[in-house]
């Protein structure tokens, strides 16, 4: 806003005025302050979503980076659409019958990018799809 008042500005006009101003600092464990780079994910192009999602917590980047198993509930995106989400009932009952269609049937084609997140985990990642006969990458 004005360079001598750092980056943030807060007012408070609920009880009079008051405004005053701080520094934002960068949290690295926060998904909105840090960027992840997408991690080739190697996918048969028979294999299911059902079985992509069972398969999750053994792909390497999931074990290494993220530390944490799925959670009893989780959500795959790719551009804006939701292919299943089990956080949300409503979501769940609409997105179930993805999880029987493989990737190709859900319009998912190499180079794409899945976001994959879970109730035990704190941010979304992504994942670059590959229908190729490679192991994924750390």
């Amino acid at each position: 806003m004005y360079n001598p008042m750092d980056d943030y500005m807060f007012y408070n006009g609920n009880e009079g005025i008051f405004s005053y101003t701080y520094k934002n600092e960068r949290l690295e464990d926060c998904s909105s302050c840090s960027s992840i780079v997408p991690s080739a994910l190697s996918v048969d192009p028979k294999e299911t979503l059902g079985d992509l999602i069972k398969r999750i917590p053994e792909i390497k980047v999931v074990k290494h980076k993220i530390g944490k198993p799925l959670g009893s509930s989780c959500s795959i995106s790719e551009g804006g659409k939701q292919h299943y989400n089990s956080m949300i009932s409503a979501l769940e009952n609409a997105t179930k019958g993805n999880l029987l269609k493989t990737l190709p049937e859900l319009g998912i084609e190499t180079g794409d990018e899945l976001l994959f997140a879970s109730e035990g985990w704190q941010k979304h990642y992504p994942f670059v799809v590959d229908f190729g006969d490679q192991e994924e990458e750390e």
